[in-house]
């Protein structure tokens, strides 16, 4: 009796090389291509000042409205004094810089309520922004 030889057919296979490989390239494409802003729940218009002063961008920001509203970074605004300063320890790390962003017409209250709360935690690194002067 003669028995028919069995031919072993090749499995046929997805590469998934060149998939990954493109996933991987817009995923970069992406990254590189956004844009990150910063918006706060408090629309602010900074003082105007002569100084020229190094632009400094890194660090929590601390915003002060027209009326007086305190927010810290993307937390919401303080209600009092003690809720600023657990906001601000709760940010604070090592080396942390914090950036005073006040409307140009914010109370000078607020203004002080936020220095007095950076200086309870221990914090002397603090910024302030301005915008140049107009011609």
């Amino acid at each position: 009796m003669k028995y028919r030889r069995y031919q072993k057919q090749d499995s046929v296979e997805v590469n998934l090389t060149p998939l990954i490989d493109v996933v991987f390239l817009l995923l970069i494409f992406f990254m590189v291509s956004t844009t990150f802003d910063r918006e706060m729940q408090i629309g602010i218009q900074l003082p105007e000042s002569s100084s020229e002063q190094a632009q400094v961008s890194e660090g929590v920001m601390i915003v002060i409205d027209a009326q007086g509203r305190i927010q810290v970074g993307e937390l919401t605004p303080a209600e009092d004094l003690q809720h600023l300063q657990n906001q601000i320890a709760s940010l604070n790390t090592e080396g942390a810089r914090f950036i005073i962003n006040a409307d140009a017409n914010s109370p000078h209250q607020a203004y002080i309520r936020v220095l007095d709360a950076l200086r309870t935690q221990g914090i002397s690194r603090v910024s302030h922004s301005t915008l140049p002067l107009s011609p």
